[in-house]
């Protein structure tokens, strides 16, 4: 058998799982949440979070992409200002942007939105990941209120500066270990790619049906591993 021609590593989602539970045992945040970003689309993307119900993040994937559109929007217009504040767009926004660390004491007077409320969180802080001047996602730190506190006694939960600092470079640490993972989930997927084309380019002469569904079920097992995916279907027309 050929070995591989490169060393196997952990897949992207089980590192990014990895990070999210390191990142959350550093902070002491009730809830953790990490989201990928890819700068060509402008879209986030792969949350991964930790203290909150996983149906929460495609809404706040949804939440994300139109905060994005909407700023993009005034921009193209000229209505965007060149100094941006967290109402105005949301806090997603303000951290792509100016690619600086977020820190909201006070989560609610500071950040207009329905998560703070619904989840009662008292202190939010939010690092951007970047790769030299990659952006890579960003990381929310989300603080509840202490039962039987008001908010504002327990806004003081929020990182001193020092454990600010402390935190920053944990995120430094992280952020190149997804860097990794990234680069060797690109490289399995274009090597996976090559495989599928080879495989569908290559189809039965005979045209016999037993022969071509064992052609694609080899094709889709090349695809779910190019793709780090559950499951994949090809639907053929009628009669074929």
């Amino acid at each position: 058998m050929r070995p591989p021609s490169h060393p196997a590593s952990p897949g992207l989602a089980a590192v990014l799982r990895g990070v999210v539970a390191d990142l959350q045992r550093a902070s002491g945040a009730e809830m953790v949440s990490l989201y990928l970003y890819e700068e060509a689309s402008r879209r986030f993307y792969a949350p991964v979070a930790i203290g909150q119900p996983e149906e929460s993040l495609l809404g706040a994937l949804e939440d994300m992409g139109e905060q994005l559109a909407r700023y993009q929007e005034d921009v193209e217009q000229g209505k965007a200002s060149d100094e941006i504040g967290i109402q105005q767009y949301g806090s997603t926004v303000w951290l792509t942007v100016t690619r600086r660390p977020l820190v909201a004491a006070d989560a609610r007077a500071e950040i207009d939105s329905t998560f703070i409320r619904r989840y009662q969180v008292a202190s939010t802080v939010g690092l951007p990941l970047l790769a030299s001047d990659r952006l890579l996602g960003i990381v929310y730190f989300n603080y509840q209120e202490k039962k039987g506190t008001r908010a504002r006694a327990s806004a003081s939960r929020a990182p001193t500066k020092e454990q600010l600092t402390q935190l920053e470079k944990r995120v430094v640490v992280a952020t190149a270990t997804i860097s990794t993972a990234l680069a060797a989930a690109e490289r399995s997927a274009l090597e996976g790619v090559a495989r599928l084309a080879g495989l569908l380019a290559s189809p039965s002469e005979s045209g016999d049906p037993k022969e071509m569904r064992r052609i694609f079920s080899i094709a889709l097992a090349e695809l779910l591993l190019a793709g780090d995916l559950d499951c994949s279907t090809i639907h053929a027309p009628l009669g074929h």
